[in-house]
């Protein structure tokens, strides 16, 4: 990426979020750096100027999400509420993260043939991964969760998870990101069961 996404770099930053509506909403392969430029209301000269292509706009996407996701989920952590209730307010943000991405967007980012994007997305996913188990690893020593929980079996069910998105079968079962990202987080705080009381007891 040619510039970091400061102040100074407003153009720059037109260009990103123009681009991170279009592939949210229509998947990276059918829009265009044109498109990009109308919606932003720049010229291709500079588009250029900040990146090289469409894939280094789509790094520059992926990782203000990124920041944007931690930053709530930091703020979620870092408040004096009780783990249960901070469990419920993590599942509200992923769900409303997951309302942005369109299906189309999920089967772009999944299937992406480009090693750089997924060398950029996986260091993104290491990222996030390694903030949420160093807070299971407090956590457990605070005795919030189940001290014998292996933090390792959750990094396992992530990247289970990551993977699962690149497979049609299940993507077909669901008419939106969101609805998939409900199951998978219900399942994985409820079970099959069900949560006892949503408001009272929790996960």
């Amino acid at each position: 990426m040619k510039t970091m996404l400061d102040a100074k770099s407003k153009k720059a930053r037109q260009v990103v979020q123009a681009a991170r509506d279009l592939f949210m909403r229509h998947g990276r392969r059918r829009i265009s750096v044109e498109e990009i430029c109308r919606k932003a209301g720049v010229s291709k000269v500079t588009f250029y100027k900040y990146f090289e292509n469409k894939s280094d706009v789509l790094k520059a996407v992926m990782g203000e999400i990124v920041r944007e996701g931690l930053a709530r989920y930091r703020a979620i952590m870092d408040s004096p509420a009780p783990f249960r209730e901070k469990v419920l307010a993590i599942i509200e943000m992923k769900l409303a993260q997951s309302e942005e991405a369109g299906m189309e967007f999920i089967r772009d980012l999944a299937s992406h043939p480009d090693p750089e994007i997924a060398s950029h997305v996986f260091g993104l996913k290491e990222r996030s991964l390694h903030e949420f188990m160093d807070d299971l690893k407090t956590l457990q020593a605070s005795g919030e969760i189940r001290p014998d929980l292996k933090p390792e079996f959750v990094s396992y069910l992530y990247d289970l998870i990551l993977e699962s998105i690149k497979n049609d079968r299940l993507l077909n079962l669901y008419p939106s990101s969101k609805d998939l990202t409900a199951e998978w987080i219900n399942f994985l705080f409820y079970g099959i069961v069900g949560p006892r009381s949503r408001s009272g007891e929790g996960p």
